[in-house]
């Protein structure tokens, strides 16, 4: 990591630098919050070829994770609401092209089609959904499925209170902890999957509790959109949607190719389906935000 100095105005970085190593991105978010500055940290790519590497921003308070965001259409407010079923792509669209400048949670807000309650929710989701693909390290598959390259270039900035809708209170170190988690259930996952490549669209039946992020991630998966970039762009959906293909596979609802599945241990059965690895959603969101959040 390459750090230098530089103008301290509000909105210049005072720290840029190269991410050397996708690692030592935790490294940076742990000095942040250690530090319990009121930071900006934007992450990009160097190379533009990396398209789909879109860039993102951290918003940083007294150490905790107060607000993210993202020009990833998978990220955005609109997309998410859309995926949660508080509104439909209609009326989305029509909102959209009369907002003349103003937030589009305020918009929704102001014409009734979403409470405040459902908007900090869905602010929520994007926040986690942005960190979450920041952090999620590549894992090991086939050499020739898509990937997304790690973020290499960083800036850290102050920035105006008055920029952030409202402050999420996302404990950073929670958020770190589950993150690694996470990379570790999904790597054991994989192991009980065939490649992803050959997971086919389930046409499935309706499944108690199955949330919209689900959903979405085996529409994806089924179109252009491998479960792997999935993974980073909308981790929280494609995780799950791993576990449900492992389920749909198991129970025989859906066929792949010949040799699956292939021989696993008890053992390595057992770790995969242990209660540690089946944490629901609202866990996390009581690992991650503090009480004072609201």
């Amino acid at each position: 990591m390459v750090f230098q100095s530089t103008n301290t105005q509000l909105s210049k970085p005072y720290l840029q630098g190269q991410l050397l190593d996708d690692a030592l991105l935790t490294d940076m978010i742990s000095l942040i919050y250690q530090s319990r500055r009121q930071a900006k940290l934007n992450l990009e790519h160097s190379d533009q070829q990396f398209q789909r590497r879109y860039p993102i921003s951290l918003y940083f308070m007294n150490g905790q994770v107060a607000y993210a965001s993202s020009s990833n259409p998978y990220h955005r407010l609109g997309a998410i609401l859309i995926r949660r079923g508080v509104i439909s792509e209609f009326e989305l669209s029509k909102v959209l092209s009369q907002l003349q400048g103003q937030k589009l949670g305020d918009a929704l807000l102001q014409r009734e089609l979403i409470s405040r309650e459902e908007l900090i929710a869905a602010l929520k989701d994007q926040a986690l959904i942005i960190l979450q693909s920041a952090l999620l390290k590549a894992v090991n598959l086939e050499a020739t499925e898509e990937i997304l390259a790690p973020f290499d270039r960083f800036t850290v900035s102050h920035y105006d209170d008055d920029t952030l809708p409202l402050n999420l209170h996302i404990d950073a170190q929670g958020l770190l902890l589950e993150v690694f988690r996470q990379q570790d259930e999904v790597k054991s996952m994989l192991k009980l999957l065939p490649p992803l490549s050959e997971c086919p669209l389930a046409q499935r039946r309706p499944l108690q509790g199955d949330r919209s992020e689900v959903a979405f991630a085996l529409q994806q998966s089924g179109g252009k959109t491998p479960l792997k970039t999935l993974l980073f762009m909308n981790p929280i959906g494609a995780l799950e949607a791993l576990k449900l293909y492992h389920e749909l596979l198991i129970q025989g609802d859906i066929k792949v190719e010949s040799g699956w599945p292939r021989n696993i241990n008890e053992h390595e059965l057992n770790q995969t389906n242990s209660p540690q690895n089946r944490n629901s959603q609202d866990e996390w969101f009581d690992l991650c935000f503090t009480p004072e959040m609201e």
